[in-house]
């Protein structure tokens, strides 16, 4: 499990087909076309922190009653790195193919 630091408390970060499914209906994107952060916009990498992050939070049994807003103001681009690169994990995105 992924984990990131917003604002002095850390947070696991999950993507489960509920994330993703989340993230695809807030923002309309297929989220196996984000393998690449600077194309995405600042709605695109604040939905995908935040539904991993809730995710996370959710598959760990912690409750979780954070808005988006609550964290917009509190994360930046190396939180969107950081994310990104947990979504490739889980979905095996920038792996070499056999």
């Amino acid at each position: 499990m992924t984990y990131i630091e917003i604002n002095g408390t850390e947070y696991p970060v999950r993507y489960s087909l509920r994330a993703l499914k989340k993230f695809e209906l807030q923002t309309k994107k297929s989220v196996f076309t984000l393998s690449d952060a600077t194309k995405m916009t600042a709605e695109d990498c604040l939905w995908l922190i935040y539904v991993g992050i809730a995710d996370g939070a959710a598959f760990e049994g912690d409750k979780f009653e954070l808005k988006l807003k609550d964290i917009e103001g509190h994360v930046h681009l190396s939180h969107v790195e950081e994310c990104v690169a947990a979504l490739q994990e889980h979905t095996g995105a920038g792996k070499k193919k056999r």
